[in-house]
């Protein structure tokens, strides 16, 4: 499963301070790196330490190994994200059946 689908399953099922935290990284992921950990702490509404712990329970061992994953996927996103047609082989003129 990739991270952002992480984050998204925290967002939606979480109901503790974890899902702040998933909710302002998804809304601001293309400039997450502009942050501090203070700083979405405090966007989050929660602590530092809340944002560490989300992290540790993404399985990372903290919050700047998150970070540089997270990013990493991002980049990886943006440069794959138009090369791919969830269409493909259909066409406008394809059937239901087809």
């Amino acid at each position: 499963m990739y991270l952002m689908q992480k984050i998204e399953d925290v967002a939606v099922g979480s109901d503790d301070a974890k899902k702040n935290v998933a909710s302002f990284i998804l809304n601001n992921y293309d400039r997450i790196f502009e942050y501090t950990i203070d700083d979405i702490a405090r966007e989050s509404f929660t602590s530092k330490s809340t944002v560490t712990r989300f992290a540790k329970y993404l399985d990372f061992s903290g919050w700047r190994d998150f970070l540089k994953a997270f990013i990493a996927e991002v980049k990886i996103q943006e440069k794959y994200k138009d090369s791919v047609d969830v269409n493909y082989p259909f066409s406008e003129e394809s059937s239901d059946k087809e």
